[in-house]
């Protein structure tokens, strides 16, 4: 299943940016997009091992090491070495693969080879089918806006949202470890209530850290931005901001999302994903032609506020609550809080 990922993964890019686009690619940008694809699924399934092996630790390792290495690498090829847009597809290239040693590096590789068990790989495929449904549905979500860019406006407002989407969705690095945690919980509670209700006040205490990160972004952006990528990406920083609420609230979506999927559900996203994306394409038909980067990224930000809303409301609906539930702070939000800072507090003295 691996090689066949692969293989067709990269048949259809080569495809798609030969023959699908309108702009024209280089035969070393097309092999640099092939390689980071291919460094994309090995993680995947890297990361897919260490989550079913519990190896939980590993699994955030790789969380937090990919951006923070894209973040350096960024530096080096496209602000010391001036390397345009070959230096920034392989600096996403390598920052995938220098997480790989970390991953496995001190243990035994939790995996087997020996007898093909085709029913197993059946029941696998089957279920993997309705899972990947979902995620493709979300990761359209994330990306057709770069791909409407790319026919709709210039290469130079490709470059710069694309910049901007990346360091908006560093935001996302908390409800993404925080959403893996609540998977594995779902998934062995499933069926069971107890787990799930506490899922509002996850999503709730995910959502203010994202608020809080969010606001020091919007403050301190305008002046980093210029300063480590050059002047002409400081119109990136006004991308992000613009991109913010959206991020901010898809916090929630991605807590919601997964407690969902552990729970043996992945239909909610699905359905609170397409409209999303419909909404998303009609806004980015509208917007990039006359406001260009800004344009998919306020396009992008109203459908991430859209699916959001959707899935907090059949989420709400299904355990009979309140959507206040799901996004007002209550009195045990501030209480953990306050918990929390005291004990680094103490920590620290």
């Amino acid at each position: 299943m691996f090689l066949v990922s692969l293989t067709f993964g990269a048949i259809m890019i080569v495809a798609v940016f030969r023959y699908g686009l309108k702009v024209q690619f280089s035969d070393l940008l097309i092999l640099l997009a092939v390689a980071f694809f291919g460094m994309h699924v090995v993680l995947a399934y890297s990361r897919g091992i260490l989550l079913g092996s519990g190896q939980l630790a590993r699994f955030n390792k790789s969380q937090w090491f990919v951006p923070l290495a894209r973040f350096a690498l960024v530096l080096l090829f496209l602000g010391v070495l001036g390397w345009a847009v070959e230096g920034a597809v392989l600096a996403e290239t390598l920052s995938l693969a220098l997480v790989l040693p970390l991953l496995f590096l001190g243990s035994a590789l939790p995996v087997k080879f020996g007898h093909l068990d085709l029913s197993l790989m059946g029941r696998m495929l089957k279920l993997g089918i309705k899972f990947a449904a979902a995620l493709l549905m979300i990761n359209l979500l994330y990306r057709v806006d770069v791909l409407m860019l790319t026919e709709l406006s210039t290469l130079d407002q490709v470059g710069a949202y694309s910049l901007a989407s990346n360091i908006g969705e560093l935001l996302w690095q908390l409800p993404g470890a925080i959403s893996v945690a609540v998977l594995m919980h779902a998934a062995r509670d499933s069926g069971g209530a107890d787990f799930l209700s506490r899922v509002p006040q996850i999503a709730r205490l995910t959502t203010l850290a994202c608020l809080v990160g969010a606001v020091v972004f919007a403050v301190a952006l305008p002046a980093l931005i210029p300063l480590i990528y050059g002047d002409e990406f400081g119109k990136t920083a006004f991308m992000v901001q613009i991109l913010l609420p959206g991020i901010v609230a898809f916090a929630a979506f991605k807590i919601v999302h997964m407690a969902l999927v552990g729970d043996g559900s992945p239909w909610p996203a699905v359905a609170a994903a397409f409209p999303a994306l419909v909404i998303n394409v009609l806004l980015n038909f509208l917007l990039i032609p006359r406001y260009g980067g800004d344009g998919a990224a306020l396009a992008s930000s109203i459908s991430y506020l859209i699916a959001t809303g959707i899935l907090l409301a059949m989420f709400c609906k299904s355990r009979s609550i309140s959507m206040a539930s799901m996004v007002v702070l209550s009195r045990s939000d501030f209480e953990i809080i306050a918990a929390e800072l005291r004990s680094r507090l103490k920590r620290q003295t």
